[in-house]
């Protein structure tokens, strides 16, 4: 008898387990949905839209940000923003602001691992403090949202734009909620194993691309502490 309650008891358990991953499934699935619509939305308004570098994830639970966008900002390549952008990673890196600088690989790690793909010096690095900021005499778009980032003084340097198919939403979300702003670095110096003239695997440092801007906004309905206290 006891036996038969203990097995009744676990099926119960076992029910209610399923009944919970079912629910989550749904809300992943419901989720991911949103998300391709909203994309979907964009490349309908804007056809030329490059939505590999556009990521926008939706959530419900209290205790994560209710939307994130992820993207790369725009007008980086502009050649006083770019002198900018150079300044500043040799500053962190005089700083010692970054970790080993191509993620600690050995040459012949890079051979092996990585034939002919490209491992940049700090790549996917954190930056200092990031902000957004409306451009509203801005002549060409008068949604425009400027893009920040923070040099190690404090003092805050214009790098280039949110794209031109998210900034009315962005706007729209930063009136109803609170925000946060966090940047990486893209492109620069790199090093490659390829062959050299005498057909020979030779790991080469490569510095023909410029500097690019990950940015990533999330919203929130209140900050989190963690977050008020960077």
């Amino acid at each position: 008898m006891f036996g038969f309650l203990k097995r009744k008891k676990q099926e119960e358990d076992s029910n209610q387990v399923k009944e919970v991953v079912t629910k989550d499934e749904q809300l992943v699935e419901t989720q991911q949905k949103v998300s391709a619509t909203i994309v979907e939305e964009l490349v309908q308004d804007s056809p030329n839209l490059d939505t590999e570098q556009i990521v926008i994830h939706n959530s419900k639970k209290e205790d994560e940000a209710v939307k994130r966008y992820t993207f790369s900002v725009k007008g980086t390549f502009v050649k006083e923003r770019q002198k900018e952008i150079v300044k500043l990673v040799k500053e962190l890196k005089k700083a010692e602001y970054f970790y080993e600088a191509y993620d600690g690989l050995k040459p012949k790690e890079i051979k092996e691992d990585y034939f002919e793909e490209p491992i940049y010096e700090y790549g996917g690095c954190s930056l200092p403090k990031a902000m957004i900021e409306e451009e509203n005499n801005n002549p060409y778009d008068e949604y425009a949202i400027k893009v920040f980032i923070s040099n190690l003084n404090g003092d805050f340097i214009h790098i280039g734009y949110v794209p031109k198919e998210l900034c009315e939403e962005i706007r729209e979300m930063k009136g109803q909620y609170d925000h946060y702003v966090v940047a990486s670095l893209e492109g620069g110096k790199y090093k490659m194993a390829t062959y050299d003239e005498y057909g020979e695997e030779k790991v080469k440092v490569f510095n023909d691309k410029e500097y690019g801007i990950e940015l990533c906004v999330s919203f929130w309905e209140e900050l989190p502490q963690i977050l008020k206290n960077k």
